[in-house]
């Protein structure tokens, strides 16, 4: 079984640090976060935002799409991952997509409109 390190920011900042210039960078340095820690640590999210000039919500986001609850949440996160895994695409390019996509279910789901 792997050791994981105790979180520190010092230490989570120098992992970021290493990753942040990647393309796509995002989904490496969660990866590499949960590495390190064992998980994301919620206190990562806003280090990892301020390094990438990305707001908060967009790293939590990214790190939502690790769950889902039903069949429909697990085809969204398919779809999801799909578009994260896609390395030809910036982080900014994916999370425009991923917003869009979840609008687009947003609108089916409120039914049509008169």
């Amino acid at each position: 079984m792997p050791q994981h390190e105790p979180w520190t920011p010092e230490r989570a900042s120098e992992t970021i640090a290493r990753h942040q210039h990647e393309k796509g960078a995002t989904l490496p340095i969660l990866h590499a976060l949960q590495a390190v820690f064992g998980c994301v640590p919620l206190d990562a999210e806003p280090l990892i935002a301020e390094a990438l000039n990305v707001r908060a919500e967009t790293i939590l986001s990214y790190a939502g799409w690790l769950q889902a609850d039903d069949d429909n949440e697990a085809e969204r996160i398919d779809a999801e991952r799909a578009i994260l895994a896609d390395y030809r695409l910036t982080a900014e390019q994916q999370q425009a997509l991923i917003s869009t996509y979840r609008a687009f279910l947003s609108a089916n789901t409120a039914g049509p409109q008169e």
